[in-house]
């Protein structure tokens, strides 16, 4: 039996209700969604890595209940923790009752490929990565098919080659015409607000 643990924010009405049908739907014999509670809910702005760490007490809860009913059962044990790459603090739980996990990630393999390369050229091979932003070379990355530019790649600050058309085509609006709109990833809306949004 897979265990999903949710997460969700106080605010997240309808998580609640979608977790339920899909408890009570075929799959539930397969897969069981258990919804993480906080402890004490936030009353001032969401922090997202407060929010993962005060889940921490109850996932704690959780495996404890079932490495207990594991030990007094024919139950199978817990086999693994699966993480979101962003709930990278839950590791210290898992450690806690000695049950591996495993991170994943949502980005695509060649990134991720990309990512251990620089972090493998810093560590392994005390290169300076912030030196390449003002080389002219390229880089051999196993999990890319062609070289890999060092310019841009390895510096976070650089702007990208069109900023500059960007800018000028911005300057070139007419005054309050051009609305920059970023939700992040945990952005969502409902259908009337992104219809007042793009009108």
């Amino acid at each position: 039996m897979i265990k999903v643990f949710v997460m969700k924010q106080p605010s997240d009405s309808k998580v609640s209700a979608f977790i339920e049908s899909l408890n009570s739907s075929s799959i539930s014999n397969r897969v069981q969604f258990i919804d993480l509670p906080s402890e004490d809910e936030p009353t001032t702005s969401f922090d997202f890595f407060s929010f993962i760490e005060s889940k921490k007490p109850r996932l704690k809860d959780v495996l404890s209940k079932l490495t207990l009913v594991e030990s007094s059962s024919n139950t199978s044990r817990v086999a693994a923790v699966v993480l979101d790459m962003f709930c990278t603090p839950m590791i210290d739980v898992a450690n806690e009752f000695v049950i591996p996990t495993y991170i994943y990630y949502t980005s695509g393999a060649n990134f991720l490929g990309l990512i251990f390369h620089i972090q493998t050229l810093h560590d392994e091979h005390n290169q300076d990565i912030v030196a390449y932003k003002d080389l002219d070379t390229e880089l051999v990355v196993p999990s890319f098919v062609n070289k890999v530019p060092a310019k841009g790649e390895t510096n976070e600050t650089q702007e990208p080659q069109n900023g500059f058309d960007v800018m000028k085509w911005l300057d070139d609006q007419p005054l309050s015409s051009v609305v920059f709109l970023c939700f992040g990833s945990m952005g969502s809306f409902e259908k009337d607000q992104v219809k007042e949004i793009v009108l």
